[in-house]
C-alpha cells in the first residue's frame, strides 16, 4: 500500500488540483467582473478575472432598466463594429482583452459574466467552491492519478511480471472508468435539478397571476 512517503502533501494537492481543473470543463461557475469605464477608451484588460474559461455576457452601461447587453462581433472585418453595440475578446487560450465597439464615458462600468474554474485550493484550511454533492467525483479523480502512478512505478519495477502488469493496468482502467461513469451521472443529475428549477419557477408564476 502507498503511504504518506510515497504520496507527500504536493503530489496529492497537485492531483486536487487537476481534478478542479478537470471538473471545471465540465461543471464551470458562473462569475462577474466590473471594469470601470475611461473616456474615449475602448479596451480593457481581462487579467483580473478568475480562472476565466469563456465571456458569455458583456453589460453596458451598467445600471440600465432594462439591462443593455452587447453582441460579440469580431472587430476586425466588420464594417459596423466601431460606433456600434459589440464587443470583441482578444486571446489564445483564455480571454485577455476586452475590445468595445463605442467610446465609453468616466463613470459608466461594464459588467463581464464569464465561466470560469473553480478555485484551487493553496492550503489544506481553503474553502472549495465546488458543490459539496460533487466532492465524490474529485476523490474518484484523485484515486483514478494515483492507480496511473502505482503502474507506473511498477512498469519499472524489478521482477515485475506480465501478469502484475496487466492487473495494474486494469486497476488503472477500472478507476478512470468510475470517474468518467460519476461524471455522466453527475450531469444528468445536474440537468435534472435545472429542469425542477425552471418547472417550479413556472408553478410559481402561475399562482401569482
Amino acid at each position: 500500500m502507498a503511504d504518506e512517503t510515497q504520496w507527500p502533501d504536493a503530489t496529492i494537492n497537485a492531483w486536487i488540483s487537476d481534478a478542479i481543473r478537470d471538473y471545471s470543463v465540465f461543471f464551470s461557475r458562473r462569475l462577474t467582473a466590473t471594469i470601470n469605464c475611461v473616456t474615449d477608451q475602448v479596451e480593457y484588460s481581462l487579467s483580473s478575472l478568475t480562472h476565466p474559461r469563456s465571456i458569455v455576457s458583456v453589460e453596458y452601461p451598467d445600471g440600465e432598466d432594462p439591462m443593455v447587453f452587447l453582441a460579440r462581433r469580431p472587430r476586425e472585418g466588420v464594417s459596423d463594429f466601431w460606433g456600434g453595440s459589440y464587443y470583441d475578446v482578444w486571446g489564445v487560450h483564455a480571454p485577455e482583452t476586452l475590445v468595445l465597439g463605442s467610446k465609453p464615458t468616466t463613470g459608466e462600468d461594464i459588467v463581464v459574466g464569464y465561466l470560469a474554474d473553480h478555485d484551487y485550493p493553496t492550503a489544506d484550511d481553503d474553502v472549495l467552491t465546488v458543490p459539496d454533492r460533487h466532492l465524490e467525483g474529485l476523490v474518484l479523480f484523485v484515486w483514478w492519478k494515483a492507480t496511473q502512478e502505482l503502474a507506473a512505478e511498477q512498469a519499472i519495477a524489478a521482477g515485475i511480471t506480465t501478469m502484475l502488469l496487466t492487473q495494474f493496468d486494469m486497476l488503472v482502467y477500472r478507476a478512470a472508468r468510475e470517474y468518467r461513469y460519476w461524471l455522466k451521472y453527475a450531469q444528468s443529475e445536474e440537468t435534472r435539478r435545472r429542469r425542477e428549477a425552471r418547472r417550479a419557477w413556472r408553478d410559481w408564476e402561475g399562482l401569482r397571476k
